[in-house]
């Protein structure tokens, strides 16, 4: 599962839709502003989503006290979580950077960058499904 934190639906669709076009077929889940993200992060235990995308500029908490209460939680600790931003903020980078963030992309600002990054977030799920060999060098799942 894909958990989205992201207030602009419009953005939440059209990455739905890029997902679709590159073969993705993970469910998403999405959460439109920063309290509710902040609500699920401290309810979920078990089953945590396989690849967080997480909007800086959120309603009612910033994407980085998401992302650092994200950090602190075991059950996220090893979730990847990617950054968008629609900022070109140096500041912005390195604060996400510095909490944990995997990767920091800027929001698509055509259909081709939307098709790049639906590509871009699969071929990241695939990487995370990959068996990973175990100390004999045997895939295990």
């Amino acid at each position: 599962m894909i958990l989205v934190i992201e207030d602009n639906e419009a953005d939440i669709m059209m990455l739905e839709m890029a997902l679709a076009k590159a073969g993705g077929s993970a469910p998403i889940q999405s959460i439109t502003d920063g309290a509710e993200a902040r609500v699920f992060v401290d309810q979920t235990v078990d089953n945590p989503p396989d690849l967080i995308l997480l909007d800086l500029n959120l309603h009612k908490a910033d994407g980085i006290t998401v992302l650092a209460q994200l950090r602190r939680n075991e059950s996220f600790k090893s979730v990847p979580v990617v950054v968008w931003s629609s900022t070109r903020s140096p500041k912005d980078l390195e604060s996400v950077m510095a909490l944990g963030a995997n990767d920091f992309w800027l929001k698509p600002s055509n259909l081709d960058d939307w098709r790049r990054l639906g590509q871009r977030v699969s071929a990241l799920l695939k990487l995370r499904e990959a068996p990973v060999p175990n100390e004999a060098g045997v895939n295990c799942l």
